[in-house]
C-alpha cells in the first residue's frame, strides 16, 4: 500500500528481555513493510504498546500509555502479555476501537497496522506455535542482541500471571538459535542475551537440555559474550556441574547466573508453589560460587507474600546474608487476576513497602562490600550502552556494570568497542572505571 510508506510507527515496550525481543520483531516486520520506525512519540502516526503482565504496576502503566495515545489522537495497537493473559479485555471500554495483537501473532503486525490505517480494527489473539528466530529481527543496539531460546515455562507458581500469556514451554530449535547468533556476530554484535521465561527448562519438551544448547552455541567463533538468562532453581540444579564446566572452558560466556529464590521461608515457597526448598537453593548458590571464579550472581525476592510472617521474612533476610548476591531484584507482592494467590489474604501495602526497604538496605550494604573487592583491578571489557550525561557504560567478563565518565577516553571510543579498564571507585550497583591506554 504505497500511501502508507511514509507512516511513522512508535513502539513502546514494558517488561522483560523477552518483551524487548518481541518489540524488535515488531519493528523489523514493520520496517520490511516500508513503515518508518521512530523513537520520538510525538513524531508518530501509529503507536504500538507492548505490555507486561507480571505486576499490577506494569499493567497500570500500559493503560496509562493507552489513555495518553488516545488523548493525542494516535492510532493504537495494543500488544503483549496483558491482553494475552486476560483475553476478556479485548471487549473492554479501555480497548474499544483499538487493534490488538497477541504474543504469538507478531509476524502479522504489518497487516494489523495496514488495516488500522484503513479504519479496520483487528484482534489477533489465537495461540499457535511460533519461532521468532525465523524472522531476521534487528539488534537491540550496536553492541547487544537478544535471542529468545524458548517461550513459556513448566512451572505453576501461584502468583504468576506470565504463564497465562506465554503458555507451556516451547523450545526453539538449537540450529535456529545458533544461526541467529552467528548472524548477529557477523553484524559485529558483542553481547548475545539468551532469554526465555526459564532457560533452565530449555529443551525438556524436545528431549534436549540447556547443556546441549550451551554446548552448541559455545562452538560459534568470534569475539563476543553470551549472557545466560534467568533459570529457576528446580531445573538448573540438574545441570550445575555441566554449566560450570561450559562457562569455565569458554571465554565467550559471561560469568553470570540469574537464579530466583523469591522467599527464604519454605512455608512461603510452598504457598508460592515454587520448585525448590531454601536448602536446595543455598546448595545451588554455593556450588556455582565455589566453581565459577568472579561469578556475578543475581536473584529475585517477592516481599509480603500473603501470610508471610515476620519470622518468614527474617528467614529471607538470612538467606540474602548467606548468599550475598551481586544483583537483587526486589518486588512487592501484587495480586494478579486469575491466579491462585489472588484468593489469599493480602498484607496491607505498607508491610510490603517496609520489608522491601529493609531488604534493599541489607542488599546495598552487601553490594558495596562485594564491589569494593574490585578496586584496582584491570580487565578487558566491552562498551555496550550510553549512561547519564553522555557517559558510557560497559561490562567485563563477570557482567559487572562499569561506568565511565565521558571525558575519560583519549580516543573515539564507541558502543561495541573492547577496551582495557581499571576500577578506580565503586557504588552499590556499578564499578567506576577509567580506560587503560
Amino acid at each position: 500500500m504505497g500511501y502508507m510508506k511514509n507512516k511513522r510507527v512508535y513502539v513502546k515496550t514494558f517488561g522483560c528481555s523477552t518483551n524487548i525481543a518481541d518489540s524488535l520483531v515488531i519493528k523489523k516486520v514493520l520496517a520490511k513493510s516500508s513503515y518508518e520506525i521512530v523513537e520520538d512519540y510525538d513524531a508518530s502516526d501509529v503507536v504500538v504498546i507492548n505490555s507486561c503482565t507480571v505486576k499490577q504496576n506494569s499493567e497500570t502503566k500500559f493503560f496509562k500509555e493507552i489513555r495518553r495515545a488516545k488523548k493525542d489522537k494516535k492510532l493504537i495497537v495494543a500488544a503483549g502479555c496483558v491482553i494475552e493473559a486476560q483475553k476478556e479485555l479485548k471487549d473492554s471500554k479501555e480497548l474499544e476501537g483499538l487493534s490488538i495483537i497477541g504474543t504469538a501473532q507478531l509476524e502479522s503486525i504489518a497487516r494489523v497496522v495496514d488495516n488500522l490505517l484503513l479504519g479496520k480494527r483487528m484482534v489477533l489473539l489465537d495461540k499457535k506455535d511460533k519461532n521468532p528466530l525465523l524472522i531476521p529481527y534487528q539488534k537491540y543496539n550496536d553492541a547487544i542482541a537478544i535471542v529468545p531460546v524458548a517461550e513459556g515455562c513448566l512451572g505453576h507458581c501461584s502468583y504468576c500471571k506470565t504463564k497465562q500469556a506465554r503458555g507451556t514451554l516451547l523450545s526453539y530449535p538449537i540450529k535456529d538459535i545458533a544461526c541467529t547468533i552467528e548472524r548477529f556476530v557477523s553484524l559485529d554484535v558483542k553481547e548475545i542475551w539468551l532469554t526465555s521465561q526459564d532457560i533452565g527448562a530449555y529443551g525438556i519438551d524436545k528431549g534436549s537440555s540447556i547443556v546441549e544448547l550451551l554446548e552448541s552455541v559455545s562452538m560459534i567463533k568470534g569475539d563476543f559474550f553470551i549472557r545466560i538468562g534467568m533459570a529457576n532453581p528446580g531445573h538448573i540444579k540438574r545441570y550445575k556441574t555441566e554449566i560450570c564446566r561450559i562457562i569455565n572452558e569458554n571465554k565467550n560466556f559471561f560469568r553470570f547466573l540469574h537464579v530466583p529464590i523469591q522467599a527464604g521461608s519454605d512455608a512461603v515457597l510452598k504457598r508460592m508453589e515454587r520448585d525448590c526448598t531454601t536448602k536446595e537453593f543455598l546448595e545451588i548458590c554455593d556450588f556455582f560460587k565455589r566453581n565459577i571464579k568472579d561469578l556475578t550472581f543475581s536473584t529475585d525476592v517477592i516481599t509480603a507474600f500473603p501470610l508471610e510472617t515476620d519470622d518468614d521474612f527474617k528467614k529471607t533476610l538470612d538467606v540474602i546474608k548467606e548468599v550475598r548476591p551481586n544483583i537483587l531484584n526486589i518486588s512487592r507482592f501484587w495480586a494478579r487476576p486469575n491466579t491462585k494467590a489472588k484468593r489469599f489474604k493480602n498484607h496491607m501495602p505498607e508491610v510490603g513497602i517496609e520489608r522491601a526497604r529493609q531488604l534493599k538496605e541489607l542488599f546495598d550494604k552487601i553490594a558495596l562490600e562485594e564491589n569494593k573487592r574490585w578496586v584496582g583491578r584491570t580487565f578487558r571489557c566491552v562498551i555496550d550502552e550510553f549512561g547519564k550525561n553522555g557517559s558510557l557504560k560497559g561490562r567485563n567478563s563477570s557482567y559487572k556494570e562499569l561506568v565511565f565518565k565521558s571525558g575519560d577516553f583519549n580516543k573515539n571510543v564507541k558502543i561495541g568497542d573492547f577496551i582495557d579498564a581499571k576500577v578506580v571507585d565503586y557504588r552499590e550497583h556499578h564499578l567506576v572505571c577509567e580506560e587503560v591506554l
